[in-house]
């Protein structure tokens, strides 16, 4: 159809018009005069192009796709075009035909970098990340200064596991763009990854002082508490993520995997069974179920989930680990066989892997394959991040026993609570506290609260804790008794709700050996245990375990024998100087004579003997600790000189032992 010169005057008029409206937001009209072009001449180009992205961007996507098709079929040279119909067929999730699309973007040459990022997205969306990252890549050194491309490079290099290079891709993002609070809580997401969690923290506040209302700063702030281990801190920042954007199933999952933390298992099994609800396939508030039901010490459920999840998700790295530890295994299990099949994926990622290998090296060891199990915990390990400092670590130690003596605490005799109820475990991990709390919380009169996190929480308030090794011990030494009890009812408040009748409350957290001065301050009638452990069973125990980045003195042999020795070093500094009595209460021994290490241990914290610490593993108690199936057996001697059976393996441990 040939346009008379007054129609084609009012055509172009009308799409003028149409354009002005479209930028202005006013899409409705700017539809309402494209299509009145289109009624003029139906092969307007311009007019079906605009009104194709008018479509788009009120999400009316197959009208959008019916028009771009018709200008298309007019015109094959503009890669606008051709770079929105791309959007919309990648939204209608025909990614194939959206990678094709973008593909010609940049074949035109007319806007290359537009082409390359949306491909990058398209090919993301597909699974094949390493294409992804390549276009990504192109995108961002032909426009350096464009957010949307660094930010998505960021997170496709964070995918592929380019850690460092994706920290220096969201510090560009933000020096280019300062406010942005994504591009902050983004690279708190990638310094937890390098297990640079207190960076992580501080990058995530950054992106909450910039946005309050970011829900999902808020949710990733909850993570990173959470393996900072302060689960109370970290179901705060959870649930204001919630009630920024409440029902969020992976939120929800969080959540109950911290309420877990804190003991609190109906209302984290709330939480699963919510997240699973609004989210059926999400398998990991079913795993969290599955894990929450171990360490109530329900093992068949807890495998029947766990199984349940295999079964569906064959390549689920964190349900094969799991299943893993929920038992003892013989040889022939299908286990190994799903291990083994897994393992030779080469699609996995390497924190993927490093819980591959750790969960077979433990089915191996199982069966007594003691050079397999060693050579997979060897792998996992060098898969980790290893971010721990002996250097700061052996100073930090020495300022501790530098500023503690003595004379410190006779001038300090008058500080602190009368509270005699609290009773700390400590020692190293592994070296049998759990088997210590087990005993005394089966007297009636003694509570085990577990590991609770609120002696490192008080330490905190006093410029930071033992992070700030000598700002804290300044605040340390100018304490006065107002500030002394204000801290030690801080501590205290753990114990709300629990039962009057209650005379000891058991906090076994290892670690608190770190924090003795601290303690000796706050609580000056506090029972302290110091669980004892061969060295090198205790080590080879800690060097199977798959603790989390705070742990990071357990990568390799050596550091963990450098590391126990500091840890005797100040155990012994302790027990020379603290106002307090230290009991030992000795693994080999209680091993040999249950019996008496128990009546002792119970005399210690100012209780009469009751039976029924003799048969703690028929208690029921939730236990949050590895291999939670072990602390319900009975005490068995096949743990005592466990060490022997990987000697061989264990010369970078002796050595820094100081063991011939």
């Amino acid at each position: 159809m040939t346009l008379t010169g007054q129609a084609s005057e009012l055509a172009a008029r009308l799409l003028r018009m149409g354009f002005s409206a479209q930028q202005q937001g006013q899409l409705a009209q700017a539809r309402h005069l494209y299509l009145q072009v289109l009624g003029l001449d139906p092969r307007n180009f311009d007019a079906l192009q605009l009104l194709g992205l008018c479509c788009l961007q009120s999400g009316e996507l197959q009208s959008a796709r019916q028009y771009l098709d018709r200008a298309l079929s007019l015109r094959q040279d503009v890669a606008t075009v051709f770079n929105h119909r791309g959007v919309v067929l990648r939204r209608l999730g025909e990614f194939a035909a959206a990678q094709d699309d973008f593909s010609r973007v940049i074949a035109i040459g007319a806007r290359p970098a537009e082409g390359h990022y949306n491909r990058a997205n398209t090919l993301r969306d597909m699974g094949r990340l390493g294409e992804a990252l390549n276009d990504y890549r192109r995108a961002t050194e032909l426009e350096p200064s464009r957010p949307e491309f660094l930010n998505n490079l960021g997170a496709c290099l964070k995918d592929l596991e380019f850690h460092d290079e994706a920290l220096r891709c969201y510090e560009r993002l933000i020096a280019l763009t300062p406010g942005n609070a994504e591009a902050h809580s983004n690279r708190g997401l990638v310094l937890q990854k390098l297990g640079r969690l207190d960076e992580a923290l501080a990058s995530e506040d950054r992106a909450l002082a910039l946005a309050p209302d970011h829900a999902a700063a808020w949710s990733n702030r909850g993570g990173i508490l959470l393996a900072l281990a302060r689960p109370a801190d970290a179901l705060a920042s959870l649930d204001k993520a919630l009630a920024l954007e409440p029902q969020q199933p992976d939120v929800l999952a969080q959540r109950g995997m911290t309420l877990t933390e804190l003991g609190r298992a109906a209302e984290a099994e709330q939480d699963f069974e919510t997240a699973l609800r609004l989210k059926p396939g999400l398998s990991k508030a079913r795993l969290a179920l599955g894990k929450l039901a171990a360490e109530q010490g329900r093992f068949s459920e807890a495998e029947s989930l766990l199984l349940a999840v295999h079964q569906a998700e064959p390549r689920n790295v964190t349900c094969l680990y799991w299943l893993a530890d929920v038992r003892k295994y013989e040889a022939g299990d299908p286990l190994f066989a799903s291990f083994e099949t897994l393992l030779e994926d080469g699609t996995l990622s390497n924190d993927e892997r490093a819980t591959l290998h750790h969960g077979y090296a433990k089915v191996l060891n199982d069966v007594g394959r003691a050079d397999g199990a060693m050579d997979h915990f060897a792998r996992s390990k060098a898969l980790r991040p290893a971010t721990f400092d002996l250097g700061r670590h052996r100073a930090s130690y020495a300022a501790l026993q530098q500023a503690f003596t003595r004379q410190f605490f006779a001038e300090r005799g008058s500080l602190g609570s009368g509270d005699d109820r609290p009773v700390f475990i400590i020692g190293m991990p592994r070296s049998g506290t759990t088997l210590t709390e087990q005993i005394l919380a089966a007297h009636p009169e003694a509570m085990g609260l577990g590991e609770l996190q609120d002696m490192p929480r008080v330490s905190r308030l006093l410029e930071g804790g033992l992070g700030n090794i000598d700002r804290f011990l300044a605040a340390c030494t100018s304490l006065d008794s107002g500030r002394a009890a204000e801290l030690a009812a801080s501590y205290s408040a753990a114990f709300a709700g629990c039962d009057p009748a209650i005379r000891r409350l058991v906090d076994k957290r290892p670690h608190n050996f770190e924090l003795l001065g601290l303690i000796a301050l706050l609580f000056p009638r506090a029972h302290v245990i110091h669980c004892r452990r061969d060295p090198m069973d205790t080590c080879i125990s800690m060097y199977m375990q798959d603790f989390s980045e705070g742990h990071g003195y357990n990568r390799d042999l050596a550091t963990l024998g450098h590391y126990y020795r500091c840890y005797a070093d100040l155990m012994a500094h302790w027990e020379a100087v603290l106002p307090l009595p230290i009991h030992p209460f000795v693994y080999e021994d209680t091993v040999a004579d249950l019996e008496g290490s128990a009546r002792a241990l119970v005399e210690f914290v100012g209780l009469g003997w009751d039976a029924r610490c003799l048969a703690f593993h028929d208690q029921e108690h939730q236990v949050r600790t590895p291999s939670q199936w072990q602390v319900r057996q009975p005490v068995y001697r096949s743990s005592v000189e466990r060490w022997r059976r990987y000697e061989k393996h264990l010369g970078p441990l002796k050595e820094a032992l100081g063991i011939g």
